[in-house]
């Protein structure tokens, strides 16, 4: 994918994973020179699961996976994602008002990360990767089937406009429908998130409603949890 400021990639039953990007890569992270980049990210709802948590952190390793998007992680009593040996964890900080319900991993101790806690609140979290010279705004995000979208699509055109870089990586859970992104039919929610995302010049990059992978381990497979949606990121200054 050449010349995209920003970009989105949406998965089935309202699960998206997104990124933004000048060229597609192929490895965990490369750096030919302070101008070069190669991230690889992954996104996936885990479903509250203390399993499935633990599940994708050694598949995030195995794929030598850069950054890790989660929704509903699990946080037991604390109310957020324990910290796990080499891993930053940004989600929101204490004092929140309910669990945290998106949180990013960076696994990748090569790169650099900017957190501003201003931005983040329990559904919707943000940060820059550094690499190099390259800067990638991440943004997650979870919309709660039963609150209305308009709040949450405005906190996340702020939340954009704040981080300093038009290279932006969208991704979530977002309880919408829409053939764009491998539902089986559009609903109103469906259909405002795609006229935000065509406002914000966001473009749409996965096809059909398959996962990039899963994995079936004792119990349920992570499709049946929602899926896992890997991208590959490689960008040039």
């Amino acid at each position: 994918m050449e010349h995209l400021a920003w970009s989105a990639v949406f998965g089935t039953n309202g699960t998206i994973a997104g990124m933004a990007s000048r060229r597609r890569g192929s490895s965990r992270r490369k750096l030919e020179n302070t101008d070069h980049v190669s991230l690889r990210f992954i996104q996936s709802n885990l479903q509250r699961s203390k399993l499935a948590t633990s599940e994708l952190l050694v598949e995030a390793d195995r794929r030598r996976i850069a950054v890790a998007l989660v929704q509903e992680p699990y946080v037991g009593s604390i109310g957020e994602l324990r910290r796990y040996l080499g891993c930053r964890v940004i989600q929101k900080a204490t004092p929140r008002r309910g669990p945290v319900k998106a949180a990013i991993i960076v696994l990748d101790s090569g790169v650099d990360v900017e957190e501003d806690q201003t931005l983040i609140n329990e559904n919707v979290t943000a940060a820059v990767i550094v690499a190099g010279n390259c800067r990638i705004g991440v943004v997650l995000v979870y919309f709660e089937g039963d609150m209305p979208i308009g709040s949450y699509l405005d906190r996340v055109r702020f939340v954009c406009s704040k981080l300093g870089t038009d290279k932006i990586i969208l991704g979530g859970d977002v309880n919408e429908w829409s053939v764009w992104w491998g539902s089986e039919h559009d609903d109103a929610r469906g259909v405002d998130l795609c006229d935000f995302l065509d406002a914000e010049g966001l473009h749409i990059l996965n096809e059909g409603n398959t996962p990039t992978f899963e994995e079936v381990y004792r119990g349920p497979s992570f499709q049946e949890r929602g899926g896992c949606d890997c991208v590959r990121l490689r960008s040039t200054r």
